[in-house]
Parts: C-alpha cells; sequence; structure tokens
C-alpha cells in the first residue's frame, strides 16, 4: 500500500499584474494585490491499495455516490468501466479549469495480460484523446508509483515553462 499526502496555502489574487513595462528588469505594468489564505488550508491524501472499492471523504465525512464522481476517479486494468469514466471525469476538469496535464495510471500491473484485463490499445485510445503518457501501476508493490508522480510533475513544470 502507498499513501501520499499534499497540503495546499491557497493565495487569492486580487488584482494581477498582467505584462511587463520593462521587460530586462520584469517589471510589471502595475503591481498585483493578494491575500494570503494560509490558514485555510487543504489536505488531500490518496492512498493507493488493493480495495474491494474507492472510497473518499471530505473533513471526516465519507462521501457516496455523485459525491464520489467529483472527487475520484481511478484507472483498474481489471475494470474496463473505470478507463471509459476517466474521459469523462477529465473533460469535465477540463470544463472547470481548462486543459490541465494529465497521466493515465493503469492500477494493478500484477494482473496485467490475465483473462478479463484491457491492454495498451485500450489505453492508447483514451489517453491520445487528451495527449496523456500512460504507464502501468501497482498498489501492492509501489511499482511506478513514483514514477507516474514524476510524469505530472515533469509536465506540470513543462507547461508552467512555456507560460
Amino acid at each position: 500500500m502507498v499513501k501520499a499526502t499534499a497540503i495546499a496555502h491557497p493565495i487569492q489574487g486580487l488584482i494581477k499584474y498582467h505584462g511587463l513595462a520593462d521587460e530586462r528588469l520584469r517589471l510589471p505594468f502595475h503591481d498585483s494585490i493578494s491575500v494570503c489564505t494560509a490558514p485555510l488550508t487543504t489536505r488531500t491524501t490518496i492512498e493507493f491499495g488493493d480495495f474491494p472499492r474507492d472510497d473518499a471523504s471530505v473533513d471526516g465525512r465519507p462521501l457516496s455516490g455523485h459525491e464520489m464522481a467529483r472527487v475520484l476517479a481511478v484507472v483498474d486494468v481489471t475494470r474496463y468501466k473505470t478507463l471509459q469514466e476517466l474521459d469523462d471525469w477529465i473533460q469535465s476538469v477540463f470544463n472547470v479549469v481548462g486543459p490541465v496535464p494529465v497521466v493515465y495510471a493503469v492500477n494493478k500491473v500484477d494482473l496485467r495480460g490475465q483473462p478479463g484485463t484491457y491492454g495498451d490499445k485500450e489505453i492508447e485510445v483514451h489517453a491520445k484523446a487528451f495527449g496523456a503518457p500512460f504507464l502501468y501501476t501497482s498498489a501492492k508493490t509501489g511499482e511506478n508509483v513514483e514514477k507516474a508522480f514524476g510524469l505530472i510533475a515533469q509536465a506540470i513544470l513543462t507547461r508552467d515553462a512555456g507560460d
């Protein structure tokens, strides 16, 4: 079982500068004003494991039904439906925040190739629709979990370098 926690310290920009008055000195056209909302930190913990079902909670309250669709999308090599549903989930994220980097982590690599599982061809169709790479992971052994996080971090850095 692999577990990772991220803590976010949000900052709300009230006035943002757009463009530079001096490119060489990197001086903005005008100052920006932001409010630090650090006391409102969010903590997100993701746990990968061989669980019988997916669970999520907010402030200790378990989520169910429609609430789960907004929180968690797991791709499981033994459940093709999880791959199909991920397309809608990613598209809904894009609709709200715009395009973001995507990496498909297909869990349960240890079961890959066994009857009832799907393979590279099916994953490629879905991943290519979002220009995303994919890799197989294992919550049981931790195989490629760090690599998956590394790929998404690299995609974010590459995107931010282009801005």
